[in-house]
């Protein structure tokens, strides 16, 4: 197949693929008219058709009529048909949806457009098909915006930035718990998902505007401010974050690491001006071998001016007062991750798989948990027993008692620690000798029977192993 003609397919192709983003804008935010839905899916369809003329014939026609341009395809496919219904369907759609004509303009419902949108993309995956069966590797699996899947390389960029710009999103499930008070920065109102088991608060500014049709897009979550300003989220089945950023071209895009309940993440700062400007500020939480996407973001593709669509520097310490909210509610296991689960001592925890496998070890009156790769790292759950003192003590006494436990050694930090909405202490502190070496001892009371988890750490200040042990910490879960 000759390059140019290549080139002039995939061309159609995207045109074709614009115009199903902006479809699905529409239908989600409800932000244009049922009618343009109609007449934009005439569009999809008549530019898909035409990339499958140009494919099989080299050359396309200046028409609009479908049913027309199926007859010129039809002497070049002999296997399959589109379905006539659906051409005669949008080609009622082409001047009607657009001028005075026979469908008076209250007609056009938002059942239609959806009906409309639909008879689209079925035109559509038969061109994708056609051209893939004559041309095994030309064009690789095209965007199905419906389900919001892709399998184009590198496309999960383009869903990162382009997705929060313009309107598109891809997930599953949303539910909203408002509380009533007025403050527009302050956090008020918890968004929960338990298919991807996070919990998220945000202001009250950002009022929900997810509808029964928006739940047909695949709406997580959305709201909107009185400037403008857009919250949402979404999830993507693949992500690599080698590729963040790759695929953008011109604009502004900055990125950096943030750790979000103990999960390396990624923070975007994106300014795009492609087919009209947007702006956005979000973070990418790696999910399995997806992530979750959460971010503002100004701009619906109408504005040419970078300026108009700026997002401010308040309005991005607002946002990241509501990422700082964010927490699982269930285990976020990742391709670095893996999972244990203890339901004897009611505990659950995530730890890097290159500390191998959790050892279980009964003791007189405690359970110790030990990895098979990673010494430095203990659990140890029972009743806290005192050599010094001969007896048991309690968390109280703990608390106020570094120099009975730790007799060899300085403490350097002692402070309060949360763990699982339970509450403890936390000693830091070094050897008597000037090894290098520093200990972390966490105690939490677990019960009323004076149960205490106590968890050990041992790291050197020249490796990085702290922040692994602090993201294995915030992973751990009371199941009891």
């Amino acid at each position: 197949m000759e390059q140019n003609k290549k080139i002039l397919v995939s061309e159609w192709i995207k045109r074709a693929e614009d115009d199903e983003l902006n479809a699905l804008s529409i239908l989600k935010h409800k932000d244009g008219t049922s009618a343009f839905v109609c007449f934009i899916s005439h569009q999809i369809a008549e530019k898909f058709l035409k990339a499958l003329l140009l494919f099989y014939s080299g050359d396309t026609q200046k028409i609009h009529s479908l049913a027309k341009l199926a007859s010129l395809i039809k002497p070049f496919s002999s296997n399959g048909k589109i379905i006539e219904d659906d051409l005669k369907l949008l080609d009622s759609y082409y001047i009607s949806a657009r001028y005075p004509a026979d469908i008076p303009l209250e007609s056009f419902t938002w059942e239609l457009a959806e009906e409309a949108y639909k008879s689209a993309v079925k035109i559509k995956n038969f061109v994708i098909e056609k051209i893939n069966e004559k041309q095994k590797g030309i064009f690789p699996p095209q965007r199905d915006h419906a389900r919001g899947v892709t399998t184009l390389t590198g496309i999960i960029i383009i869903i990162v930035v382009a997705v929060i710009l313009f309107g598109g999103v891809f997930t599953y499930q949303y539910f909203f718990v408002k509380n009533n008070q007025n403050n527009e920065t302050a956090i008020l109102n918890t968004y929960t998902n338990d298919q991807y088991g996070f919990e998220i608060k945000y202001q009250d500014s950002f009022k929900g505007s997810v509808s029964a049709d928006s739940k047909k897009a695949g709406v997580l979550f959305y709201g909107e401010n009185t400037e403008q300003l857009k919250l949402e989220g979404y999830f993507v089945n693949k992500f690599d974050p080698k590729n963040l950023g790759s695929s953008i071209n011109g604009g502004i895009f900055e990125k950096s690491e943030i750790l979000i309940d103990g999960v390396k993440s990624y923070k975007t700062n994106s300014v795009i001006c492609y087919m009209g400007c947007g702006s956005s500020y979000s973070v990418v939480i790696p999910y399995k071998n997806g992530a979750i996407i959460i971010g503002i973001s100004r701009g619906d593709g109408s504005k040419t001016d970078p300026s108009l669509v700026k997002i401010t520097d308040k309005e991005k310490a607002n946002f990241d007062e509501i990422i700082s909210t964010f927490k699982f509610t269930t285990l976020n296991e990742t391709t670095d991750f893996k999972t244990y689960t203890n339901d004897n001592l009611g505990i659950a925890f995530q730890y890097l798989k290159q500390w191998g496998e959790p050892k279980t070890t009964l003791l007189s009156t405690k359970t110790q948990i030990s990895f098979k790769n990673n010494s430095n790292v203990i659990l140890t759950e029972g009743v806290y027993y005192n050599q010094i003192l001969g007896r048991n003590m309690t968390f109280n006494e703990i608390q106020n008692s570094f120099d009975k436990i730790f007799p060899a050694g300085n403490l350097i930090k002692q402070e309060n620690i949360t763990i699982s909405d339970k509450k403890g202490i936390k000693f830091i502190y070094s050897g008597s000798n000037d090894s290098g070496l520093y200990n972390v001892s966490i105690f939490i009371p677990v019960d009323e029977n004076n149960t205490i988890l106590e968890i050990s750490f041992s790291y050197k200040s020249s490796d990085n192993t702290i922040s692994d042990f602090n993201k294995f910490l915030s992973t751990i879960k009371f199941t009891k």
